[in-house]
This record gives structure tokens, sequence and C-alpha cells, in this order.
């Protein structure tokens, strides 16, 4: 292997790109922070990189969005990492995103709940005097769900729904 010094780069480009996707801005503040390069140096690279279609945000939006949907995020967790790798999109565009994949944002939150709901219950699906209160249940759930992604009503009404909790929110 060469040494990292001797690496042009669009050979680090190669390299880093050959192992995962990268955003474009992503690349983009790689070879800033690595390489000594003008703003015109970059956006030549990146453009040859468009090209050849070895970047494309789209595709890149498109993928990991899916990808976190079928994990059980919510959009909002998605928007923050998107944003994280220098992707600008709304809570819109996931939604967008998961509606022509035929994906419900509603029925990914009820599993991801339902599942909650069974390892905090003892997998029996029931509380019992065992088990926590339902007001405990619901607010492991939807604290759950918040940190999840999912949008604070949604949220709210499938953790009551699945922890049968009765009470106010008042």
């Amino acid at each position: 292997m060469g040494s990292r010094q001797n690496k042009t780069p669009e050979s680090y480009v190669y390299g880093i790109l050959a192992k995962k996707d990268f955003t474009e801005g992503e690349i983009a503040y790689r070879l800033k922070r690595r390489f000594d390069l003008s703003e015109s140096e970059v956006s030549a690279i990146l453009d040859k990189l468009k090209r050849f279609n070895f970047i494309n945000d789209e595709r890149f939006v498109k993928l990991f969005t899916l990808t976190k949907l079928r994990q059980g995020y919510g959009p909002y967790y998605i928007c923050r990492k998107l944003s994280e790798k220098m992707v600008d999109i709304s809570v819109e565009d996931v939604e967008e995103i998961a509606f022509k994949e035929n994906l419900e944002i509603e029925q990914i939150a009820v599993d991801v709940c339902r599942n909650k709901v069974r390892n905090i219950t003892n997998k029996s699906g029931k509380i019992s005097e065992n088990t926590p209160s339902a007001i405990s249940v619901y607010k492991k759930c939807f604290d759950f769900l918040v940190r999840r992604g999912f949008d604070i009503e949604l949220s709210r009404r499938i953790a009551k729904e699945e922890s049968k909790y009765e009470g106010d929110f008042s």
C-alpha cells in the first residue's frame, strides 16, 4: 500500500468511494481538509465524479431514506442525519420518498411502538402486576418514538393506543 501523503486527490476520492457512498458535500469537505485545494480544484473533481455518476446526492438520499425507514426511523431523524451529511432535505421530501415506495410512516411507527411494548412487558404483550404501569409504558413508548424521529403528535397518539393508556395528556 502506498503512503497517504503520496495520494492524489482523485485517487483518494476513488479509494473512499470504493468503500461506501458519500454525498457531494462530504467529498468536498474531505478534500478541503485533507489536501490544500482551491474551491475551483474541488469543484473540478466533483464535476468529474458527477459526470461519471460516482456521486449522486439524489440517489444517496433515496437509498439512505429507504434504509432508515425500513430500520424503523422516522422522518425527523432521517432529515437530521442527512443534514449531518451536508444534504438539505425536508420532512415532506422524506414522506414523498416513503409514499413512492409504498411505505407508510404511521405503520412504521406502530410497528416500532409494538416492538417496544413487547420488550417492556416481558414479551407477553400484557401489562400485569410485574410489568410497568400503563403510564410508564406510554411514556417509554412516546419517548422512544420521538427519539426515533417521528412527529410528536403521531408519537403521542400511537404510544397511547399501543400502551392502552386511558389518561389525559394535560
